[in-house]
C-alpha cells in the first residue's frame, strides 16, 4: 500500500510539477496552501470540505517532503502538484 501511494505520487509529482526553485522542505501551513489554492485555482464549495482538503494538503506535504530526502541524489523534481488536496481514494476512483 505505502509503495503504491509513493508510486503514484511520484508519478503525479513529476508530471504536474509546478516550478518553485528550491525550496527545501515544502511548507504545510495555511499560507503555502491559500498560495497553492491560488496557484491551481482552486475552490471548495464549504468551510469543512476546505478544512478536510487542507489536512489532505498537509499530510501529502509531509509524503512529498519525505520522498524528496529520498530522491537527494535523483535527477527527478518533485513539488506542488494540482493534486495536493487528494487522498488516496480520490486517486483510486480516476482509474
Amino acid at each position: 500500500m505505502w509503495f503504491l501511494a509513493v508510486s503514484l505520487l511520484t508519478l503525479v509529482a513529476y508530471t504536474y510539477q509546478v516550478n518553485y526553485g528550491n525550496l527545501g522542505d515544502l511548507s504545510n501551513d495555511l499560507s503555502s496552501f491559500v498560495t497553492w489554492k491560488k496557484n491551481f485555482n482552486v475552490t471548495y464549495t464549504t468551510q469543512v470540505e476546505h478544512d478536510r482538503r487542507f489536512q489532505v494538503f498537509q499530510d501529502n506535504c509531509k509524503l512529498l517532503n519525505a520522498i524528496r530526502k529520498l530522491a537527494i541524489d535523483s535527477t527527478a523534481t518533485f513539488g506542488f502538484t494540482r493534486f495536493m488536496d487528494w487522498t488516496h481514494e480520490d486517486k483510486m476512483a480516476v482509474r
